[in-house]
């Protein structure tokens, strides 16, 4: 299956990342894991991680677990999930693993990406992408192996963010397809931030931003970030749980 059967959600959603849990209402949407409870009743969280507010990872195991989006499911005829987890969280790199499966009436693929990136004084900066699709249909069997880096790095995420910041990013990306070959392109982005305002997903209401990113011809997802929580929407799938 070529790149451009996939949707942008599932090739960028996991560039989002670094948190701290809604108060409020909100915070009784969430999945403590095996947290103990303290002498409040509330779970004590993990410290905010190195990437800023505006992204989620606080540890290794912190897990975004999403599905499909009405909206995707209407265009795309494809419904399903899975969830997105901290699998390394060292001092130079952060990784993220996603799984997923989504499934039509006669078919069915699966997703298996690993995204890698860094954290400095700057915020959240994608360095690469690495993924493995595989699925059948009712004619063939379908797959794709693929890896996108991105260097410098594309800063995905400001270390502080509020509606109206806007940045710029210039950076080279490689696209390998296992089979097909590789391509360099130079590409440029600009991001605004636009008004923060209440957001409804599976996992309840928040306050979120969303990102108004333009590439000029480079496909980029528009998501919704939530502070303490990073991402719960990008138009393919949204947050329906969250595992600090």
């Amino acid at each position: 299956m070529p790149l451009a059967c996939y949707p942008a959600g599932m090739l960028l959603f996991a560039m989002l990342a670094c948190v701290k849990q809604p108060s409020g209402d909100t915070a009784r949407h969430f999945e403590t894991g095996d947290t103990a409870l303290g002498d409040t009743g509330a779970a004590p969280e993990p410290p905010i991680g190195p990437c800023g507010p505006w992204s989620g990872v606080r540890r290794i195991g912190t897990r975004w677990n999403v599905r499909a989006t009405q909206a995707y499911i209407d265009r795309f005829g494809w419904d399903g999930g899975g969830a997105y987890e901290v699998v390394d969280d060292a001092a130079d790199h952060t990784v993220i693993h996603y799984t997923a499966r989504f499934e039509s009436e006669d078919a069915w693929f699966d997703v298996d990406r690993t995204e890698t990136w860094r954290c400095d004084s700057a915020g959240a900066w994608w360095l690469a992408s690495d993924v493995k699709t595989e699925g059948r249909t009712s004619t063939a069997d379908i797959g794709l192996t693929a890896t996108r880096t991105f260097e410098p790095g594309w800063l995905v995420r400001p270390a502080t963010m509020e509606s109206g910041t806007t940045w710029n990013d210039s950076f080279e990306v490689t696209t390998s397809v296992e089979g097909v070959g590789a391509s360099t392109e130079s590409v440029a982005c600009t991001t605004l931030a636009e008004e923060e305002v209440d957001h409804t997903v599976a996992a309840g209401v928040f306050s979120a931003i969303r990102l108004a990113v333009d590439c000029a011809g480079f496909g980029a997802a528009q998501p919704w970030l939530a502070e303490g929580t990073g991402p719960i929407d990008d138009g393919d799938v949204e947050l329906a749980s969250y595992v600090p």
